[in-house]
């Protein structure tokens, strides 16, 4: 990808998360067959993700968005039972998650997500859910 597509992609993940009050946005590229998510971007003000970070697919919160291909919100993961167990949850803490399907020419590309370590009181509206589809698809138009 080119740097000044990069920039534009970073540029909109920035605002979007800032929008969201959310500590950290990714677009991550998923190789479904080999179970690998790859940092393609990141913003956050946690040090923690680089770009180019890979990770298994199952370890990630994103796999549930990939499962269904479609919008995964958690608002509250510590309330989850199921997902207290979670690798991202026992390692960071993340408690609050958006993530939405990137398509790029009908395909899976990969992911764009937003997390924090903070519970949100309430839960995502459809104005915000509608902000990151649209994010994900300005961002399709930017990937090579």
């Amino acid at each position: 990808m080119s740097q000044s597509n990069l920039q534009q992609i970073v540029s909109i993940i920035s605002t979007l998360r800032q929008t969201l009050n959310m500590e950290t946005a990714i677009v991550s590229k998923i190789e479904l067959k080999a179970g690998r998510y790859t940092i393609q971007a990141v913003e956050s003000v946690m040090n923690v993700f680089k770009p180019n970070d890979e990770f298994a697919l199952q370890d990630t919160y994103c796999a549930a968005v990939m499962d269904c291909e479609d919008t995964i919100t958690y608002t509250n993961v510590g309330k989850i039972e199921k997902m207290q167990l979670h690798p991202v949850y026992t390692l960071l803490q993340l408690e609050s998650y958006i993530g939405t399907p990137i398509k790029k020419d009908g395909q899976a590309y990969g992911t764009l997500n937003f997390s924090s370590t903070d519970i949100r009181q309430q839960p995502f509206s459809e104005i915000e859910l509608n902000q990151v589809k649209i994010a994900a698809n300005q961002i399709a138009e930017l990937l090579d």
